[in-house]
């Protein structure tokens, strides 16, 4: 979604499976888009390194504006952390 500045909205979400009917409410924002994120991979190799690491990138929110994990196996994961950028590196993309 594209943006003029920021702006917050509510949002309930339902989730059914059977007879279950969870309900959440979240707080989104949405932020102005720029056509790049300029990312830094970090190899971990244990859930619970990633889970810290994923977390100390998360409490960053000045230094992070993206902040993502992949688990490929119980030893290998990658962090990413990530900032929007204007344009990209030369022979990068």
């Amino acid at each position: 979604m594209l943006c003029k500045q920021e702006e917050k909205y509510n949002a309930i979400l339902f989730s059914s499976k059977l007879f279950v009917l969870k309900v959440k409410c979240i707080e989104l924002l949405f932020i102005c888009i720029i056509s790049f994120v300029k990312l830094e991979y970090y190899p971990t190799n244990s859930l619970d390194e990633a889970v810290e690491m994923l977390g100390d990138a998360a409490n960053k929110p000045d230094e992070n504006q993206f902040v993502e994990g992949i688990m490929f196996s119980s030893n290998e994961c990658v962090v990413m952390v990530g900032n929007m950028v204007t344009s990209a590196e030369p022979g990068k993309v």
